[in-house]
C-alpha cells in the first residue's frame, strides 16, 4: 500500500504562520483506492476510475494514482478549510 501526500499552503491566511493542509491518497487496488481529506472524511475513487480504461502495458497503480492526483488538483481546495 502506498501513501501519497498532497500539500497546499494558504496564502490568503491572515496568520503570519503559513497554514498547510494535506490529503492522503491510499492505493488499495482500482476498487478500494480512496482519499482521506484534511477534515478526516474519506472518499473512494471507484466512480472516477470507472471513467477511464487503462491502456495495455500501462502499470495499473501508476495509471490510476495519476488519475486520482489530477482529479484532486482540479478541485477547489478552498472548501477543505
Amino acid at each position: 500500500m502506498t501513501t501519497l501526500l498532497l500539500t497546499r499552503s494558504r496564502a490568503e491566511s491572515t496568520s503570519s504562520v503559513p497554514i498547510a493542509e494535506c490529503a492522503t491518497i491510499r492505493w488499495d487496488g482500482k476498487v478500494n483506492t480512496h482519499v482521506i481529506r484534511p477534515d478526516g472524511s474519506l472518499e473512494r475513487f471507484k466512480s472516477v476510475f470507472s471513467q477511464f480504461e487503462r491502456p495495455g502495458g500501462a502499470d495499473e497503480r501508476t495509471f490510476y494514482l495519476n488519475i486520482a492526483m489530477n482529479a484532486l488538483a482540479k478541485e477547489d481546495t478552498t472548501s477543505w478549510a
